[in-house]
């Protein structure tokens, strides 16, 4: 007798996962799946412990995200360790969604912006369609200018 209730509550919980999944992204790759014998030794040079930044940033942590974000920019990641991280960066693009992800990139400086948004194409071959299927992240006045309001000059001098 509560046999149909109970199948059509999974199947509800089973769409609801599904629709979940979808805003967020496929997550298909999990931190040890990146090779990171070149990329740490290069954050470590800027101050970042990159193994334990990237599995925080994994399981949604802003400030590990924010991390590997300005990480891109600190001048410290090159070749094989550049290549790496334009891959988590994408990966992780696709696992914390359009949304959180540009919302967390829009908070760095104008810098930040384009070394991340130059990353990501990198790791997507300049691919439109990943561009489009991300458009806040990809959004032009994201890697545009710093989010500081400018003040108007009073005219003299200040």
């Amino acid at each position: 007798m509560n046999q149909p209730f109970y199948v059509s509550c999974i199947a509800i919980v089973g769409v609801c996962l599904t629709a979940s999944a979808i805003a967020a992204g496929p997550c298909d790759k999990k931190p040890t799946d990146f090779f990171l014998y070149d990329t740490e030794p290069q954050a470590r040079s800027a101050g970042i412990d990159y193994r334990p930044t990237l599995i925080a940033a994994f399981r949604n942590d802003k400030a590990a995200l924010v991390t590997l974000l300005q990480v891109t920019a600190a001048g410290t990641l090159d070749g094989a360790g550049a290549q790496t991280h334009a891959d988590v960066l994408w990966n992780l693009l696709q696992c914390w969604g359009d949304e959180r992800f540009a919302d967390a990139l829009r908070s760095q400086s104008a810098t930040v912006r384009g070394r991340v948004l130059d990353q990501l194409r990198y790791a997507t071959d300049e691919s439109k369609r990943a561009r489009s299927s991300y458009p806040k992240t990809f959004q032009r006045s994201v890697d545009k200018t710093s989010n500081r309001t400018m003040l108007p000059t009073t005219g003299n001098g200040g």
